[in-house]
């Protein structure tokens, strides 16, 4: 039994107080989700010092002491988030030893699962980032799939693709995303036209029109990072499929200065109408932006066609 506890629960309540801060401020101003940051304040405000301890003078300075100096650099978003996470659940473990057990074993499981939805969350929010600029739809059918891989990873404007096999048979369609998933620079997304059983092993996302599997019962098969994306041609249909879970919608056809695009069109004002109504990214199927035109036109004869995001 430690005669003496007051230097390791002030240590420990430090530590879980400066990994919730981090977390808190993560989810505050990055994910804007309000209801994470009321939980992890939450979590905070029921880490205070024991009355048995008030007239302890409470340390001010780095709790590793005047010397201590952080070593390791936080190379990304995620790494940041696993690092203080952990700190939280291992400062919650150490004063459940010798403290308040009760309390903060149940603090200790809330900060496993804060940082499991976190993890999901950020994956989320760090692909939203990837949802811009050029969006390749592709079919190794009428195109050497080597070379439509090499096409991607050469263009820096390029930041997710789809692949797009209508009348592909599932095998076929399957052997095509392992070796795209194989070969694409990692740092670019593969999205699955219609497959989702088969996006689920071997893609970052799947596209789906009105006519497949709803939106909501994808999201039910898969976690938060997984992007689902859905073509529309009513604001009602977009509506729809953001408030269902989709990651992003595709408003087309619209058309295309270098080739027609196919599938029904959408008109200017539906269009607009789709901007102020939705919150999630919206990318033209065969539109052409000013600023990528001459990127689109070296590409036309590789791809079926060239989503752009707006």
């Amino acid at each position: 039994m430690i005669n003496d506890p007051y230097q390791l629960i002030d240590v420990n309540m430090h530590r879980f107080k400066e990994g919730a801060r981090v977390l808190e401020d993560v989810a505050r101003f990055v994910l804007q989700d309000d209801a994470l940051f009321q939980k992890i304040k939450a979590m905070k405000h029921q880490v205070q010092v024991p009355d048995t301890f008030r007239d302890r003078p409470i340390a001010d300075d780095d709790i590793g002491g005047p010397a201590f100096k952080e070593g390791v650099v936080r190379p990304d978003l995620i790494a940041l988030l696993k690092a203080n996470a952990a700190r939280m659940q291992e400062s919650a473990r150490v004063l459940e030893e010798v403290f308040d057990r009760d309390t903060f074993k149940q603090l200790r499981f809330e900060s496993y699962d804060l940082a499991e939805k976190m993890l999901l969350r950020v994956k989320q929010y760090l692909h939203q980032d990837s949802l811009q600029g050029l969006y390749p739809v592709c079919d190794p059918n009428i195109h050497d799939l080597e070379e439509i891989i090499s096409k991607i990873n050469a263009s820096d404007d390029i930041k997710l693709c789809q692949l797009h096999m209508k009348h592909a048979s599932a095998r076929a369609v399957y052997e095509a995303a392992k070796m795209m998933r194989e070969k694409v620079k990692p740092n670019t997304l593969l999205i699955l036209s219609d497959h989702v059983d088969i996006a689920l092993l071997c893609a970052d996302g799947v596209h789906v029109d009105q006519e497949n599997m709803p939106v909501e019962a994808i999201r039910q098969l898969s976690n938060a990072s997984f992007i689902i994306g859905v073509s529309c041609h009513t604001v009602e249909e977009a509506l729809s499929a953001q408030n269902n879970g989709a990651s992003y919608l595709s408003a087309g056809a619209i058309p295309s200065s270098t080739r027609e695009a196919k599938g029904a069109p959408v008109s200017n004002t539906v269009l607009n109408a789709m901007k102020q109504s939705i919150r999630i990214p919206i990318c033209g199927i065969g539109g052409m932006m000013q600023d990528t035109k001459d990127e689109r036109e070296a590409h036309a004869d590789m791809f079926l066609t060239c989503a752009t995001y707006f």
